[in-house]
């Protein structure tokens, strides 16, 4: 019968058209990271003395220390006195400005915004590295070593992200850059626009690292948080300079990308065959518009190319990154990668949770590769 027929015919054609849509949301959105520091979404229910009383949400429950901010005021906050099903109460450790009347509206970042000479009182040097496709604005905070640490953010984020690791390097003499990469704020456009998660952006580590040495260092480590990790990966597989690594601080990496965009949907409530299709149709697109190279992009498939130390940090909490992809790497190459769990950690939080333990672990291993 023909109008069986038609109906098939466009029942087929919405479910293609709704595929090719779906798909393309997912690539748009992954494709294109949004650079802001997020909205104000938590409520401040009531501020008395030491203890702030917060709406309860993800960052707001996140064990560590944070940095609560409104307008007219910030407060770093620390330890969990109490969570309940609505609210959570934190111990306030500092705060600046006007203090917050209830219902104020607040947002959860990292510690330390600015730059390395507002966040710490350290000199520091902006400039730009001459990038292959143009400017790559950078922080250099000088220090007596030789060996200089390349610091690369994560999906979404800026150099500002990675002030955390500031001061146990200038502790250590270690000179830190903070660098950008194509497309950044501030950064020179390339690839068409696109973030692809360390396929394009380890070229500009090259031009850091070629920076690096033509302003005196003798040798160099990279450090990556989330997406940075993949770029750190994906230099020391590719870079023309990879033999100047000494070693590589991966933190929450991000080692399988395919795999990972399955893992952060689930985490966050998009399971069963629904997440198979409605990612996989998006990288699907990503493949044909933006080449994205999945394979390449699977840092574990290609685990016998690494050529120097790594060490590892992993939140056992992360809902975007899988710690089981940190283990596999681990466990597949025990001669030169260690890894350091924290348990209740979620992502890129190991620091924030244990900040000691992590800076002791980090120094250690930037004087097992050599650095002093």
């Amino acid at each position: 019968m023909r109008w069986v027929r038609r109906v098939v015919i466009g029942l087929l054609v919405v479910v293609v058209l709704g595929g090719a849509l779906t798909g393309f949301w997912v690539a748009d959105r992954s494709l294109h990271p949004d650079h802001s520091k997020g909205p104000y979404g938590v409520r401040i229910l009531g501020l008395r003395g030491d203890r702030i009383e917060l709406s309860r949400t993800t960052d707001t429950a996140s064990p560590g220390v944070y940095r609560l901010e409104w307008h007219g005021g910030w407060a770093q906050i620390s330890a969990i006195v109490t969570r309940g099903k609505h609210d959570v109460v934190r111990r306030v450790d500092h705060l600046e400005g006007s203090a917050p009347a209830p219902e104020t509206r607040a947002r959860v970042r990292e510690p330390y915004v600015g730059d390395p000479g507002l966040a710490f009182g350290l000199p520091f040097d902006d400039v730009a590295i001459p990038g292959a496709v143009g400017r790559l604005p950078a922080w250099v905070v000088p220090a007596p070593g030789s060996t200089w640490a390349i610091l690369l953010h994560g999906y979404g984020g800026t150099r500002e992200d990675m002030l955390y690791l500031v001061p146990a390097l200038h502790a250590a003499g270690v000179p830190a850059m903070l660098v950008s990469y194509r497309n950044d704020p501030g950064a020179a456009r390339g690839s068409h626009g696109f973030t692809l998660f360390g396929q394009a952006e380890w070229h500009d580590v090259d031009a850091a690292v070629a920076f690096a040495r033509a302003h005196g260092a003798t040798g160099v480590v990279l450090l990556g948080a989330s997406m940075g990790g993949t770029v750190a990966c994906e230099y020391l597989r590719h870079g023309s300079q990879s033999s100047f690594v000494r070693g590589a601080v991966l933190d929450a990496p991000g080692l399988d990308l395919r795999s990972d965009m399955h893992y952060g949907a689930r985490t966050h409530g998009f399971r069963g065959p629904l997440n198979w299709a409605v990612i996989g149709l998006g990288q699907d697109v990503m493949r044909v518009w933006a080449r994205m190279n999945f394979d390449d992009l699977d840092e574990l498939a290609h685990a016998r190319e690494f050529r120097v130390p790594i060490l590892i940090f992993h939140g056992e909490a992360d809902d975007v990154s899988s710690v089981a992809h940190s283990r596999t790497l681990a466990r597949e190459r025990r001669d030169l990668v260690r890894l350091v769990t924290t348990p209740r950690a979620g992502h890129v939080h190991s620091w924030n949770v244990d900040r000691s333990r992590y800076e002791a672990t980090l120094t250690q291993f930037l004087h097992s590769v050599g650095v002093r």
